[in-house]
């Protein structure tokens, strides 16, 4: 029992020793050295501002109007015994083309009875005339030195020129009746509405049809009040073109898809509306488009009344502005600019004009300086960044 003992005891110490003599070859030995890397500047890609010449265009969107309406309305009452071919729902009219004839029976009998009377108040006229100038002879005879007006039949006289001015009037009124019996077109128009019927009985100042202008189509296209310096216009008598830039600055283009395809049409900035649009409370300039139903020209789809187009018109010339995307213009319009080869700056910009992918500046930023571009975390005045190799090259 005694050597068991004995024999558990000594393997107890040895592990021991060897636990023992393990936590000293460990204390002895060296850890090893850990080496940070040193921080890197962030990698960072720029532009180069770049002055020069820019033409804003200022965009838009509107429904295209005719410039004028018109209700169609006969000043006489008669029956239509005649309609024009074209005038139809949607026919396109000429101007001072015969649309509509209404029976001129009555017209006729009410212009021979003018006629009669007219013939008989020139008569009356001459006989009265005979009388007066028999009066005359005959005061003289009887030595009358002052005779009277009625002596002389003058109240006579100006009662038969009263009534030949008013036959006169009438025959006037049938024969206006009588045109009047023919309706034309006003202007080059089309039929919005049309309420006439072959054989209708129409009454005087009843509309017969609505017409709409088809020489020139209106756009009113709302924009920003800032967006009115950029355009080459004066103040006079509302809003006009520069007479001698009319030709250059006061064109631009609206389009419109139809069929599939988009096309698109000349237009011509023509004024400003008399008011703000009473919901955005913008400032609405009036497009011109002329011949929109490509009457006068052929090859081109009509740009119907009612449609939605977009306008692009464009603005002056501005003169040495740096332009840079719109997606570089930070809150409270700064930029980060490039101080020597690595530093950073931040700009505060004063923006000209900008809409949704470029950004045009009049100060803030000078032509030859690097303008940073990709988007940067937690940035401050003068951190230090690393260029692109390429762009890195370049300077």
């Amino acid at each position: 029992m005694k050597r068991v003992l004995a024999q558990v005891a000594l393997v107890t110490l040895v592990l021991a020793l060897g636990v023992l003599g393990f936590k000293g070859l460990a204390a002895m030995k060296k850890p090893p050295e850990r080496t940070v890397p040193p921080a890197q500047a962030p990698l960072v890609e720029t532009m180069l501002a770049i002055s020069g010449p820019f033409q804003p265009v200022v965009n838009g969107s509107g429904q295209v109007r005719p410039r004028r309406l018109a209700q169609l309305v006969p000043e006489v009452a008669g029956r239509i015994i005649w309609l024009a071919p074209e005038f139809l729902q949607g026919g396109l009219l000429k101007a001072d083309q015969e649309l509509v004839r209404l029976d001129q029976a009555d017209l006729l009998v009410t212009l021979a009875g003018a006629q009669a009377e007219l013939e008989g108040a020139r008569a009356m006229l001459a006989q009265e005339d005979a009388l007066s100038k028999a009066a005359l002879v005959e005061q003289d005879l009887l030595g009358v030195q002052a005779p009277t007006d009625l002596a002389l039949r003058k109240p006579q006289l100006a009662q038969a020129l009263a009534h030949l001015s008013a036959a006169q009037a009438r025959l006037m009124g049938a024969e206006l009746g009588l045109k009047r019996s023919v309706l034309r077109a006003p202007f080059h128009a089309r039929v919005v509405r049309l309420q006439a019927g072959l054989g209708q009985l129409v009454q005087r100042g009843v509309s017969l049809a609505e017409l709409a202008s088809t020489d020139v189509a209106e756009i009113l296209i709302p924009v920003r009040d800032g967006d009115l310096g950029l355009l080459d216009m004066s103040w006079g008598q509302g809003l006009r073109l520069q007479p001698e830039e009319s030709a250059k600055t006061g064109l631009a283009d609206v389009r419109m898809s139809l069929g599939g395809e988009e096309h698109q049409w000349s237009a011509k900035l023509a004024r400003i509306d008399g008011e703000l649009d009473p919901r955005s409370r913008m400032v609405r300039l009036l497009l011109e488009v002329h011949d929109p139903y490509g009457l006068e020209s052929s090859g081109q789809p009509p740009l119907l009344a009612g449609a939605f187009v977009k306008a692009r018109i464009p603005g002056r010339v501005l003169p040495n502005v740096v332009v840079l995307p719109r997606a570089v213009i930070g809150p409270g319009n700064e930029v980060w600019v490039l101080q020597g080869e690595s530093r950073l700056e931040r700009r505060q910009v004063e923006i000209i004009w900008k809409d949704r992918k470029q950004a045009v500046l009049k100060s803030g930023v000078k032509a030859g300086e690097r303008v940073v571009v990709s988007p940067l975390s937690n940035p401050v005045n003068g951190m230090a960044v690393r260029l692109l190799p390429g762009e890195a090259t370049e300077q």
